[in-house]
């Protein structure tokens, strides 16, 4: 029996709602679990493909940014960093 018989796409959705609710409640413990189970469930989704779930986690915290719930920083090399 699968545990997950839509696939890990609804897991990726759910924890990437609860991460706009922790930091919208300024939750930072929740903020970081919840970010630790999106981290989890997208590498799931991306069938632990390390680089795909890392340009997939990237996107979702550029989709949270849009929706002004994380803040980006440039480093000096040019890489973006999220802020939670």
């Amino acid at each position: 029996m699968n545990k997950y018989p839509n696939g890990y796409l609804p897991k990726v959705t759910y924890w990437a709602d609860k991460v706009a609710e922790a930091k919208k409640s300024n939750d930072t413990e929740k903020v970081d679990y919840c970010c630790k189970k999106l981290r989890y469930f997208i590498g799931r989704f991306c069938d632990n493909d390390e680089q795909l779930a890392d340009t997939m986690y990237r996107l979702t915290l550029q989709n949270l940014q849009h929706k002004q719930l994380v803040e980006t920083f440039t480093l000096p090399n040019g890489d973006k960093m999220f802020a939670i």
